[in-house]
């Protein structure tokens, strides 16, 4: 049996997607899918397991969570979800000893 008590998560990619004239919904589809979705994903999967030893999940974010990107409409608004995603997870699991956070 696996069990682990530390979870890095530092999946995430992007591509310039540009400014919302330029962006098409196939972008945020995308980053999305990338920066959120694998997090939720990945979170839920290893939720159980660090349970057991009162673990910690620590997600890598990026500066444009915090500061708009004009200039990439898509990864900046994914970045913010993936911000509220960490205070929401942070206080749903913590009752369950479980520790999350971000760095960027």
């Amino acid at each position: 049996m696996l069990i682990f008590s530390h979870q890095v998560f530092a999946a995430g990619a992007t591509k310039l997607s540009g400014n919302i004239e330029k962006c098409e919904v196939e972008d945020i589809d995308w980053a999305y899918n990338v920066t959120v979705r694998s997090r939720f994903m990945l979170t839920k999967a290893a939720a159980p397991h660090l349970e057991k030893t009162k673990g910690v999940i620590l997600h890598v974010s990026a500066a444009a969570g915090l500061i708009p990107y004009s200039f990439n409409v898509a990864f900046s608004t994914t970045s913010i979800g993936l911000n509220q995603f960490v205070q929401i997870t942070s206080l749903s699991l913590a009752e369950k000893g479980i520790r999350v956070n971000s760095i960027w």
